[in-house]
């Protein structure tokens, strides 16, 4: 059964994270999880606090409550000041302050692999199908094809920073944890957070999107223990200029896939090259042991949950 669980199920619980910044509930879980009229409720003024302690600290009072109440009321709006079922954690999980790893760890740990499997199985009736309208033999896209799912194709090759040359941190929104990367050995001479906001939309975006990534890089910078100069992603020559300025040759960064940020940061590499500087990145293992999988949609990834588990997380 448990591996039927983390072949099927093991990665939801990464956005079934429940409650955020009511203080009844975090203060006293037990009471909230028990008493029908103190669930935890997701007011529209919430202290959108974009910070990692904060994040971290709002997954671990809400990790015993993964499961059933979000099963059960996901798709339900219950109005202002009224959700009864979520955490409003994506912006912190899509920025990584808090990791996708850390939350299907929580969510496991707290509920084990039976109870979770309940929980995410669970539909509030809103599926009953009788039993002759269900095939009795399934078969999913990998039967389809003549030769089943398509090999795995090998990763993009990555420059890695090299200790021994001057460097320059460059934070994106796109991860703002980079002290899981070992800064340490690198001669770090400088620090720059890349603001990219603007690049969402030709229409204005919205304050809190703008505050959200602001307030996110200014404590991944904090956190490098640097003082950090902003930069705007604009003029592609912006980030050889200010490599420049402080004698670093090359740039390291976490890793970028796709979209608007990895987009402009290519247009900035012919004028990064001309001077002197190479784009260096980083990778996590979470990453490298998912993104092979992610080519054919969800089947290929699900037959490699328990793979995937066994190698990312702690025993």
């Amino acid at each position: 059964m448990a591996a039927k669980l983390r072949a099927g199920v093991a990665l939801r619980p990464m956005v079934e994270t429940y409650c955020r910044n009511t203080p009844a509930c975090i203060e006293n879980p037990a009471a909230s999880a028990s008493s029908p009229g103190n669930h935890c409720k997701l007011d529209p003024m919430t202290d959108w606090t974009p910070t990692r302690a904060e994040g971290e600290r709002v997954l671990a009072a809400c990790s015993l409550r993964m499961g059933r109440r979000h099963a059960n009321g996901r798709n339900t709006d219950h109005g202002p000041s009224a959700q009864k079922a979520v955490s409003v954690l994506s912006p912190d999980i899509r920025r990584r302050l808090v990791l996708e790893q850390v939350a299907v760890a929580a969510a496991l740990a707290a509920h084990g692999p039976e109870d979770a499997e309940k929980f995410a199985t669970f539909t509030a009736r809103r599926f009953t199908p009788r039993p002759s309208d269900l095939a009795e033999v399934t078969q999913g896209l990998e039967a389809t094809g003549p030769d089943g799912l398509p090999p795995v194709p090998p990763l993009r090759a990555l420059i890695a920073p090299n200790p021994s040359r001057p460097t320059a941190l460059l934070v994106t929104d796109e991860d703002c944890r980079a002290e899981d990367f070992d800064l340490a050995a690198l001669d770090i001479r400088t620090v720059a957070t890349l603001s990219a906001s603007h690049l969402r939309s030709p229409l204005p975006v919205s304050g809190l999107v703008q505050g959200f990534e602001a307030g996110a890089l200014t404590d991944a910078a904090l956190r490098s223990g640097l003082a950090a100069t902003a930069l705007r992603a604009d003029d592609p020559g912006s980030p050889a200029k200010w490599a420049a300025s402080a004698g670093a040759t090359q740039i390291a960064t976490p890793y970028i896939t796709h979209g608007l940020r990895r987009d402009w940061l290519d247009d900035a590499a012919p004028v990064l090259a001309k001077a002197g500087i190479t784009l260096c990145k980083w990778r996590r293992d979470w990453d490298t042991a998912i993104w092979p999988h992610a080519t054919t949609g969800f089947f290929k990834v699900k037959q490699n949950i328990p793979r995937i588990l066994q190698q990312t997380l702690p025993t």
